[in-house]
């Protein structure tokens, strides 16, 4: 997660040029064409327990239990959230960096965005371009 939170002692970390990790992955399939790639990410080397989150510590260890471990996560359970803003269970607030992950970065809790959803919902959630929808040539053409 990139959600930053001051009281985490995060620091970001040097720049890496990954361009012989990526050409030992691909092993060729790829050209990056010369560019270089460069990544900087934030570094939380604090452990949940020193920070005293006792509430999120339980609640991970519970999901550790019925959830398969797909990925490395940061020690943070989220409550909720409201704009660009998210809360922990122990009430620290945090800048989402993330929200644009298999979503639009609309901020949580709009409340004109929760009504268009309620709204959407009641009629359909989602439909693939598999199908055909009018829906769709409204939203391309901008008519209602």
């Amino acid at each position: 997660m990139g959600s930053s939170n001051l009281m985490l002692n995060s620091s970001i970390s040097s720049i890496i040029d990954h361009s012989s990790l990526f050409n030992k992955i691909n092993k060729g399939r790829f050209n990056n064409h010369g560019y270089w790639r460069i990544s900087a990410s934030i570094n939380v080397e604090t452990v949940g327990t020193k920070l005293g989150l006792t509430k999120s510590e339980e609640i991970m260890a519970a999901e550790a239990k019925v959830i398969v471990g797909t990925y490395a996560r940061v020690p943070i359970v989220l409550a909720s959230g409201k704009g660009c803003k998210l809360y922990d269970v122990e009430g620290r607030e945090y800048l989402d960096m993330t929200s644009g992950i298999a979503v639009n970065a609309l901020g949580h809790a709009d409340s004109d965005w929760v009504n268009a959803v309620k709204e959407q919902a009641d009629v359909l959630a989602h439909v693939s371009n598999v199908y055909y929808s009018r829906e769709q040539l409204q939203v391309i053409h901008g008519s209602d």
